[in-house]
């Protein structure tokens, strides 16, 4: 026996208790640990209780035979090898005991040498059948964790593709965007131009005017600012260059709540929320005031189209080197079919002639060119929550 492993157990199933005495003295001379059984019923317990390495059973025994055995414990304890003995050699109960499930079959009253022999030849088998178990499990588990790996890689590379193909038309949209609005400039200018020279003649100068006339005027005024203000935000939705500047957090926050008040119903409550660690952001500060102003005025709307009173919480702390604002608000909540949609150009929910669908597209753009993220949550009917993750400080700045 190997002495830095513990002694092999075996257990004898014979109903000679003659036999049982014999084996047992020429197994434990050799070193193994032995429990008997009288019959093979009670040989089939001490499996599930003792769980012996090696089972060597009679083959003729009242009640359950050898045969009987063999394949009871072919399904109660596949890993245990059981050799038959008996005082037979037909060669037909060998091959049978075989066929059954045995893994050996040894004639009684042979030499010493061929029972252990046949006990070591049991352990060995048993042996392989655990690695092959070990090697069966290992290979799930790499089966699985590879299938898992490839499933996450295919998820990532989805990802990346889709990201490039929305940079590929974005791209070619502000392009595209930029053409137009410099198009439209320039009869804009046209128009605004003798929209203010008509304004200054017939109203500034008291030139007689019905009242019809200075409304059309007033409105046509209105809707050139209006206009330009698109413009402007198609060019700046076409701009491509990164953002290299910083801005004081305490100037974009007054700023922006001077601006919330102008544009909130009187029923949304504003809270801010923001850790005394933030001092500075790594944007302009008109990019940042237009970010959050406009994901502001959105949270208030949302709310403000539930018919009750609610509340937009905006929360900015600082991660490490950058700063997570968001803005929270118990509004409506987006639909999930149109959550996917809300950052494409022109999209829009509000009805026409209220919004362009501009401000959410603009907005990720000026994040991202200042090599920040953005991203949304929500529940239709609870409310929804974009968060933005942006630089504290330019890189190389030092710490805010």
């Amino acid at each position: 026996m190997d002495g830095g492993r513990p002694a092999p157990r075996v257990l004898v199933v014979d109903d000679s208790e003659i036999v049982l005495a014999f084996l047992t003295a020429e197994l434990v001379d050799a070193g193994y640990l032995v429990e008997t059984a009288t019959n093979g019923a009670s040989g089939i317990t001490v499996v599930g209780e003792w769980h012996p390495d090696v089972v060597l059973c009679d083959l003729k025994m009242p009640g359950l035979s050898g045969y009987d055995v063999v394949e009871a414990l072919k399904e109660k304890a596949p890993l245990t090898p059981v050799v038959i003995f008996t005082d037979s050699d037909d060669l037909r109960c060998a091959v049978e005991a075989m066929r059954r499930g045995a893994c050996g079959y040894l004639v009684k009253g042979q030499e010493p040498g061929v029972l252990l022999g046949e006990v070591e030849r049991a352990l060995a088998r048993r042996r392989v059948l655990e690695r092959n178990r070990e090697l069966e499990a290992a290979n799930l588990r790499y089966q699985r964790e590879l299938e898992q790996m490839v499933e996450m890689k295919t998820r990532e590379i989805a990802r990346l593709e889709a990201a490039r193909a929305q940079a590929d038309r974005l791209a070619a949209m502000g392009s595209f965007v930029a053409g137009i609005a410099h198009e439209v400039n320039n009869p804009l200018a046209v128009i605004k131009a003798n929209g203010q020279f008509l304004w200054r003649v017939l109203a500034e100068e008291g030139a007689t005017i019905d009242s019809q006339a200075l409304e059309a005027l007033s409105e046509l005024r209105t809707c050139t600012q209006r206009i330009q203000e698109i413009v402007a935000g198609l060019k700046r939705f076409s701009w491509q260059g990164t953002a290299q500047e910083q801005c004081e957090l305490k100037e974009v926050l007054d700023e922006v709540k001077l601006l919330c008040r102008e544009r909130t119903p009187p029923t949304v409550r504003c809270e801010w929320l923001v850790s005394p660690d933030v001092q500075t952001v790594a944007m302009p500060r008109g990019d940042l005031v237009l970010v959050l102003s406009n994901l502001c005025v959105n949270a208030a709307h949302a709310v403000e189209a539930t018919g009750r009173p609610g509340t937009v919480t905006v929360r900015v702390e600082r991660r490490g080197p950058d700063v997570t604002l968001a803005v929270r608000d118990d509004g409506t909540g987006i639909p999930p079919e149109l959550l996917q949609r809300i950052f494409d150009p022109f999209f829009t929910t509000k009805p026409p002639g209220k919004g362009s669908g501009l401000g959410l597209a603009l907005v990720r753009q000026v994040v991202q060119n200042a090599g920040g993220s953005i991203d949304v949550e929500s529940t239709l009917g609870s409310g929804t929550t974009f968060r933005l993750t942006v630089p504290a400080a330019l890189r190389g700045a030092g710490a805010a």
